[in-house]
């Protein structure tokens, strides 16, 4: 029976439980061996991040006993470096994932807190400073009265009075560093934040003689014009770097191992679908998060990982996107792959240009969202790359994020019988509550007149998107004579199987007629050939027009 560590992130906690843990206790020895002075760590949020940095923490703390921690484990095999370095340094280990306040004044002020807090660790050090100056600086931490200078030089103060005390140099671990950041541009303190982000990280990375080595996490790295831009032993590993690529996430490997000792290795290759499809470096790997949950949960497949942060920065980025994102949209559902320029460096003040898709398909990228199938570094430092939604878990996301957009109300009851309508074939209710969506539907899809059929295309596939626990829903698939706009293949037989035909006019007078030639179209290219391939009896067939904001519907069964 596997015992598995959910929401747990303290690598000692699972190891003493016991739960059973996926050894990637070498990433110790390849952040040991690496030469930069400060490294930062980028991936997805529910990757391991915490939990790798805990385990990291707790091998190298002098204050910790670290050897029965690791006993049996792969480290533990590193003989020569297991002496040299297990429990041989002071650490400094600080978290910034609770740092995601309304205003500068309240970040300011629970990071105070937070360094009170880090202090009070450390708070046996005052005994042994003889300078009354430091004395006063280190009780004024203690009590939440520093000065924003201080503050700043909060990590560096902390790291001297460490390697004097035990006369060795420290490591500085610090996770999800870029937490206040995403927060401050989101609730427009930006400036502020980068200022005292700048100057906190600024002390104690640069030229700081007591640290050994710094290691930071985080989603995004955070372009030139902020923390990084005085420090030059910044060595950073996104989801496009081949080192550490297998120490986030689970490989094929590991989750066979974990499947076959839950008693669900039958389920890979549907495991595969849903979680599998990442790619940091060459390493593909599954989602973690998500596999712990379906195996506690005894293989019922689910969205796991959908709901376990916001996505507020990338909605509204996805939303002033303009034409040509959608279009990109639209191809990444249908499970076509994308070609983009990616940026390994983010500037948040780009996102508010509708133009810039660079920057808003690398927040895609570094965020989960999508995989890189293959890139080329170009001259300019960029990457061309091609992107694809990584597995059906990650497009579930898409279309939850299309159905809200459209819906306004993701817990709306209608939305149901929206759906019903449709695969009972009562098209009248179908019809009504349709318009009632397109006169509502948010600026995303900007249905004037002049909007294209794609505009249509997604709109509907965003609507329909909750049935994909019954349908198989396809776009654009070529059946018959033709390509079929969309197609939905119900998993029973017996339950009706609908084929969709969209057409646009720019006159409301001509709906009608338009309609029509949408369902003469679905008769003549034989678009249901597919629905009778797999036997499907009752077929629904449905031509749509639109104008603007105006919808028609005409169809037939069969």
């Amino acid at each position: 029976m596997l015992s598995l560590p959910i929401g747990i992130s303290d690598f000692k906690a699972i190891i003493e439980k016991p739960c059973d843990y996926v050894d990637k206790t070498l990433f110790i020895r390849d952040i040991l061996h690496d030469d930069a002075g400060v490294i930062l760590l980028t991936r997805p949020r529910r990757f391991g991040k915490t939990l790798n940095m805990m385990m990291l923490k707790y091998f190298l703390d002098l204050k910790e006993e670290a050897k029965t921690l690791f006993k049996n484990l792969k480290i533990e095999k590193e003989k020569t470096l297991c002496q040299q370095h297990q429990n041989q340094y002071p650490v400094i280990y600080l978290t910034l994932k609770d740092i995601k306040e309304p205003n500068y004044e309240r970040m300011y002020e629970k990071f105070q807190w937070l360094l009170a807090e880090l202090y009070r660790e450390y708070r046996y050090l005052m005994e042994t400073l003889n300078d009354p100056e430091e004395q006063a600086l280190f009780h004024r931490f203690l009590t939440k009265k520093t000065s924003v200078s201080e503050n700043e030089n909060a990590l560096k103060f902390l790291s001297h009075v460490l390697s004097r005390h035990y006369n060795q140099k420290v490591f500085i671990l610090i996770d999800e560093y870029d937490t206040p950041i995403h927060a401050s541009y989101m609730e427009n303190y930006y400036k502020d934040c980068m200022d005292f982000m700048r100057g906190f990280f600024g002390a104690a990375l640069k030229d700081n003689v007591a640290l050994e080595k710094c290691v930071m996490t985080g989603i995004l790295r955070i372009a030139q014009e902020s923390i990084f831009s005085d420090l030059n032993n910044v060595k950073v590993y996104t989801v496009l770097s081949e080192q550490y690529g297998s120490f986030f996430g689970f490989t094929q490997e590991e989750v066979e191992a974990l499947l076959k000792k839950a008693g669900l290795f039958d389920q890979l290759p549907e495991v595969q679908r849903w979680y599998n499809g990442y790619m940091f470096g060459s390493s593909v790997v599954y989602n973690p998060w998500s596999i712990i949950n379906y195996i506690s949960d005894n293989g019922v497949f689910k969205p796991y990982w959908i709901n376990t942060s916001g996505n507020r920065l990338i909605e509204e980025a996805l939303l002033k996107g303009g034409d040509e994102v959608s279009v990109l949209l639209e191809e990444l559902i249908q499970g076509k792959n994308i070609s983009q320029s990616i940026l390994e460096n983010m500037v948040f003040k780009n996102l508010s240009l509708a133009q810039n898709k660079s920057t808003l398909f690398s927040l895609l990228l570094f965020s989960g969202y999508l995989k890189v199938m293959r890139s080329t570094l170009q001259s300019n430092g960029s990457y061309l790359a091609t992107l694809q939604i990584p597995n059906f878990e990650v497009r579930m996301v898409y279309h939850q994020w299309i159905r809200e957009w459209l819906t306004q109300d993701p817990a709306d009851t209608s939305y149901e019988v929206f759906l019903n309508a449709l695969i009972t074939g009562n098209i009248e209710e179908f019809s009504y509550r349709l318009q009632q969506y397109l006169t509502h539907s948010v600026s995303f899809f900007e249905l004037n007149k002049n909007a294209e059929e794609v505009r249509y295309h997604i709109f509907i596939l965003g609507l329909i998107a909750g049935l994909q626990d019954r349908y198989d829903i396809k776009s654009n698939c070529p059946v018959g004579r033709g390509r079929c706009d969309i197609l939905l293949l119900p998993k029973d037989k017996n339950a009706l199987g609908i084929v969709m035909e969209l057409k646009r006019t720019s006159d409301e007078n001509l709906l009608e007629k338009t309609a029509q030639e949408a369902l003469t179209q679905i008769e003549s290219n034989q678009y249901t050939a597919e629905l009778q391939q797999h036997q499907i009896k009752n077929i629904l067939k449905l031509g749509f027009a639109f104008a603007g904001r105006e919808v028609k519907i005409v169809w037939e069964s069969s």
